[in-house]
């Protein structure tokens, strides 16, 4: 199979392309390609794990919550926005004037009950699209709301891409109420950090948690990266790697949020069956390393980037 590589975040530049043929792309730091429905032979859970912290939490109240209005506890009206002309509101989905989180989207002033018809389509989200953003400071929420305003509203940026690890509680909540009052998409992050540990695994299960149980969090997070160049610094083998990305996705299955990892090329080719973690994945984040390149002069030669397997 051979698969684009869209261009995406750190300075994102996005652009997805389809799964058919190979584009050529402007030079950046991280591409991303949505795979689609890919069948993996990975294992489905490390041997040593029985049961998830997330598996007890009921997803229906969950579910029930994210639709209500703040200011009442009754359903929330249907949103506005241009209206639909079918007469099917199950089939048709919400209807929107524009999608999030385009430059000219406004958000609505409660949680919708269903996220169709609310992200733009990958394919139509290129070039410049925004920052990574680093956390470890643990931001105040009043400078997170203020960041992500300056990157919206200064930069027409649309989206963010974590970098680091804040452990402070209640981060992540902070994090995404910021970036629904700022308009702005989230790639969120399980960091494993460079000490080595187990501390990953106390972050994987509070960002999982937080973006199954807050109501707001599938209408900003974009995805959730598993790790940033995992592979790289060897934390985990390909094969536990993709186990994790997996468990992940059964955790998210309910939100609709695709599960990935951050990662550049040479981080698959150092390791063999490395191609596990390219099946187990809903989309493809690549770090560009080019960008990066001693040879590196002007920004008018680029490349065409392609992964087979």
């Amino acid at each position: 199979m051979l698969i684009p590589l869209a261009i995406l975040i750190y300075i994102i530049v996005i652009a997805v392309g389809s799964k058919k043929a190979a584009q050529t792309q402007p030079t950046s730091t991280t591409a991303v390609v949505h795979t689609g429905n890919i069948t993996s032979n990975a294992a489905t859970a490390f041997t040593n794990i029985t049961q998830e912290p997330w598996d007890d939490e009921d997803d229906g109240d969950r579910e029930g919550s994210a639709g209500q209005n703040p200011n009442n506890n009754t359903e929330s009206p249907a949103p506005q926005g241009n209206s639909s002309t079918s007469t099917d509101s199950v089939d048709s989905g919400p209807s929107y004037s524009g999608c999030f989180p385009a430059l000219d989207f406004d958000m609505p002033s409660y949680v919708p009950t269903t996220t169709k018809n609310w992200w733009c389509d990958m394919s139509s989200e290129y070039a410049f699209m925004g920052f990574s953003y680093e956390v470890t400071s643990c931001q105040s929420f009043s400078k997170l709301k203020k960041e992500f305003t300056d990157i919206r509203n200064t930069f027409n940026g649309r989206y963010v891409r974590i970098y680091g690890a804040c452990d402070r509680k209640g981060f992540y909540d902070e994090l995404i109420e910021a970036a629904w009052q700022a308009g702005l998409g989230v790639h969120a992050l399980i960091w494993f950090g460079f000490d080595g540990g187990d501390i990953w695994k106390t972050r994987r299960d509070t960002v999982i948690s937080i973006l199954r149980t807050n109501p707001k969090a599938k209408f900003v997070v974009r995805a959730l990266q598993f790790g940033s160049e995992p592979l790289f610094d060897y934390v985990l083998k390909p094969s536990d790697l993709a186990a994790q990305v997996k468990l992940a996705q059964k955790a998210l299955a309910n939100t609709g949020i695709p599960v990935t990892v951050s990662e550049m090329a040479y981080g698959y080719q150092a390791h063999k069956g490395s191609d596990v973690v390219l099946e187990a994945v809903d989309l493809i984040d690549a770090h560009m390393l080019p960008f990066f390149s001693t040879e590196a002069s002007t920004g008018r030669w680029s490349l065409n980037w392609s992964a087979s397997f």
